[in-house]
């Protein structure tokens, strides 16, 4: 690979963090809109349907299981208890009073009073420090793993915006392979490696790896929904947020593709590259 890759594809680094942060601000005000219009609409949590566990409410645990705020601007590890932060429980509070008041208003008013209100300050701390690694290097190009044991998680951003990754397939094995040098030079035991998202349902990402993966491909909890595994599906390949998916969830309340956990064994991994580079 003869370029250097970077978070912020073909763009420049300041139009390409421009693109990221405004999808970042466009991402929330539709989290935002599909929690209220998911609870609108009579949806709840699977563990909310006969009765909201003890110390929750319906609107804290729902805000929980189906936007990324809990984990990305209030997670804590040092307070006891589960989804017990004093900044996340007056968070949600508040939530709860401004969608009792506007039971009946329209839902593209009632996002921008939340994302005015509660989410665009926490979002700019955490866009804060986003970018203090904005620039880093990306050895792997478009990936990213994760050691857990004996398991690789992999992880994937588009560096190659405005263009989409799989227009550089060549290019995507590449990097897959600098990821299996890289671990044989770690002196890494690996015996499985995987991915956790929705792109797992693409036909080209699934080329990326042996049958066996696609054929253990199983849907993930609908009730945690805290990341770009199911909110990356609403990101197009120019980095901005694709609006006609955007707009199908407003109308649906459904999600074109559940995030899924695939994998395999790394052994069938390692060969699979290989023969690809033939």
């Amino acid at each position: 690979m003869s370029e250097t890759l970077r978070k912020w594809g073909r763009y420049g680094c300041q139009e390409g963090w421009a693109i990221y942060s405004q999808c970042e601000r466009d991402l929330a005000k539709l989290e935002i809109y599909h929690l209220a219009n998911s609870l609108r609409c009579g949806d709840r949590p699977a563990d909310c349907r006969e009765q909201v566990p003890a110390g929750r409410t319906l609107v804290e645990f729902a805000a929980a299981a189906w936007t990324p705020f809990h984990g990305r601007f209030f997670r804590d590890r040092g307070i006891a208890g589960h989804h017990r932060e004093p900044g996340w429980l007056a968070f949600t509070e508040r939530l709860s009073q401004i969608l009792a008041g506007c039971a009946a208003g329209p839902l593209d008013a009632f996002s921008e009073q939340v994302y005015a209100e509660l989410v665009a300050a926490p979002l700019e701390r955490y866009l804060a420090h986003e970018r203090e690694h904005w620039e880093e290097d990306r050895p792997f190009g478009a990936f990213l793993y994760e050691v857990q044991g004996d398991y690789v998680a992999l992880h994937i951003h588009n560096v190659y915006m405005p263009e989409s990754p799989f227009a550089h397939t060549p290019d995507l094995f590449a990097s897959l392979r600098r990821i299996v040098e890289d671990m044989d030079r770690r002196g890494l035991k690996i015996a499985r490696i995987g991915v956790d998202s929705w792109i797992n349902w693409l036909p080209a990402f699934q080329a990326l790896f042996p049958a066996a993966f696609t054929a253990s491909l199983t849907p993930t909890d609908p009730d945690n929904k805290g990341g770009n595994g199911w909110w990356g599906q609403f990101i197009g390949r120019s980095g901005h947020v694709n609006q006609v998916l955007a707009g199908r969830l407003r109308r649906k309340r459904k999600f074109v593709w559940v995030r899924a956990h695939g994998e395999c064994g790394f052994t069938d991994f390692r060969d699979h590259l290989r023969k690809a580079g033939h």
